[in-house]
């Protein structure tokens, strides 16, 4: 697995976040590039968030980069399993050759919808 950077840091501003939100119950989505920020933020959500609600992983493969982003795709897979995570599948269709800012906007109704384990 890539190494986790957590930091005091990181945990500060989540937990700081967190305070100042009324969540309840319904499931928070944590959205997961698979990079080390985001499943930094997840790590510490699933493991030693105070008080949080349930998560869920949200992780888009745009397959923008081949084998590269099937790999990242795996990565937040493994990681969300392991950290008992659910984490909904979503590749959105294929849209054409589009920018990186067209397939990134794509995101966000996926975002916003309802989550299923």
């Amino acid at each position: 697995m890539r190494p986790n950077p957590r930091d005091a840091r990181l945990e500060y501003h989540a937990a700081h976040a967190l305070h100042g939100l009324r969540l309840s119950q319904v499931p928070l989505l944590i959205a997961v590039s698979g990079g080390p920020d985001s499943m930094a933020l997840l790590h510490y959500m699933a493991r030693d968030a105070a008080d949080a609600p349930p998560i869920v992983a949200g992780h888009v493969n745009h397959a923008l980069r081949g084998a590269e982003s099937d790999a990242d795709a795996a990565f937040v897979r493994a990681s969300a399993n392991a950290w008992n995570v659910p984490r909904p599948a979503a590749r959105p269709r294929k849209s054409g050759r589009g920018s990186r800012a067209t397939k990134r906007s794509a995101r966000w109704p996926r975002a916003s919808a309802p989550t299923e384990s």
